[in-house]
């Protein structure tokens, strides 16, 4: 990430704070003001509830005692007119005097109804201010709080995206460096054990046993490296989808004898029975050729690796509902419970004090087994032999499939 790009992006989270900020605080005026205004109107309505309620029983008391005295001055039986309009006059005089005195007091308590609205709102309103303030101190303390994680975060984040790329730059510079290396490898070591084998082959040539078996040996090594080789150039292409397998119908029976003839002078010279066991299939089957028969050198290979001398090694085949199922059978010191996880991973050889290779033998064979539809598992325990098995279920002939 731009450290240039932080300042905007923290400014536009500060704006999206203090636009949130000023809605709560709207909301909570309003909500506020509504409440107030709720209070007000009760305390208005009980006030004027009591104020009729009070008119009411003074109107009835004047009625009651203005019955009372006519009744009064009737049982009299005289003539009090004069006396009777001097004591209404009188009368109405006081009641004037006690509407007016009524009249004050209530102007008194409504003002002091007002003034005390007043004095609530302004305490009310110095205690939101106060609310506020604390709460603008708090927000301001998260805010830099936040900002210094979010600074912390995005340091961290481009030292990642530095050293990713540093890493990417390695790895693909690595990749082609490989790439380069395998090809130009290849063709000077092609040459070597083309030359190796048409010495040992061409009969006009008078070799005695020493010389012969010091060129078996480089035809041994150059084959070995040529495998290495290959084995990384297909690593190349799978990992670039550039991969294809081309389909045929084979017997499986003879590229399996195929693959053991080739290693039955190596696995002489180890003190090893290597054998390849007759099956029941009788059917060709579709599968890629070279590459079959790569597996089947990688397992071999592998079993001789690590067979002891006068240990032996069985390969064979046998036919179920789906498909075929090819085995691998040594009888060396089995693989540890804790080693099946990884032993089919790429380079999974690095790690390894006992390792010979780069251990990718196992990897691009699970990966073409794979690209068959089928399956590649071993089975082991320690002391007992590891017996490697792969399937190829049935498939349709078709010239070349693509390996992704």
């Amino acid at each position: 990430m731009n450290n240039s790009k932080r300042p905007s992006f923290l400014e536009t989270e500060h704006k999206k704070t203090e636009r949130s900020l000023t809605v709560g605080r709207g909301k909570t005026d309003e909500s506020l003001q509504e409440a107030r205004g709720k209070v007000d109107r009760r305390i208005d309505e009980s006030v004027k509830a009591a104020r009729n309620e009070a008119d009411q029983i003074t109107s009835s008391s004047r009625i009651a005692a203005d019955t009372l005295r006519d009744n009064e001055r009737d049982k009299v039986g005289y003539d009090i007119k004069d006396e009777r309009k001097i004591s209404d006059d009188r009368l109405h005089e006081e009641r004037c005097a006690a509407d007016k005195a009524m009249k004050q007091q209530r102007a008194q308590v409504d003002s002091a109804m007002v003034r005390e609205r007043e004095l609530k709102n302004a305490l009310m309103s110095e205690f939101l201010e106060d609310e506020r303030g604390q709460t603008d101190k708090n927000i301001l303390s998260e805010r830099d709080r936040t900002d210094s994680e979010v600074l912390y975060s995005t340091d961290l984040l481009s030292d990642e995206v530095a050293a990713h790329s540093k890493t990417k730059f390695s790895l693909t510079t690595r990749d082609e460096f490989l790439a380069i290396v395998s090809h130009d490898l290849r063709n000077p070591i092609g040459t070597a054990s083309s030359c190796a084998e048409m010495l040992l082959e061409d009969t006009t040539y008078k070799l005695d046993s020493e010389v012969k078996s010091w060129i078996e040996l480089i035809k041994r090594n150059t084959d070995a490296a040529l495998r290495l080789i290959s084995d990384l150039l297909d690593i190349e292409r799978i990992s670039e989808g550039k991969f294809e397998l081309n389909l045929e119908a084979h017997n499986i029976d003879k590229k399996i004898r195929d693959s053991v003839e080739s290693f039955i002078f190596l696995a002489s010279a180890k003190n090893v029975i290597l054998r390849s066991l007759p099956s029941n299939i009788s059917s060709d089957f579709v599968f890629d050729r070279d590459r079959i028969m790569q597996v089947l050198s990688n397992l071999i290979g592998n079993a001789l690796k690590f067979t002891p001398a006068g240990g032996s090694i069985a390969v064979g085949a046998t036919l179920n509902e789906t498909g075929i199922q090819v085995f691998v059978r040594d009888s060396g010191p089995g693989i540890p419970e804790e080693k099946k996880n990884y032993i089919f991973d790429r380079f999974a050889q690095l790690g390894s004090k006992d390792r010979s290779g780069l251990g990718l033998g196992l990897y691009i064979s699970k990966m073409f087994i794979e690209a068959h539809h089928g399956r590649l598992w071993v089975q082991s325990k320690v002391g007992e032999g590891s017996t490697f098995y792969f399937t190829i279920p049935k498939l349709e002939p078709k010239h070349k499939r693509s390996l992704h």
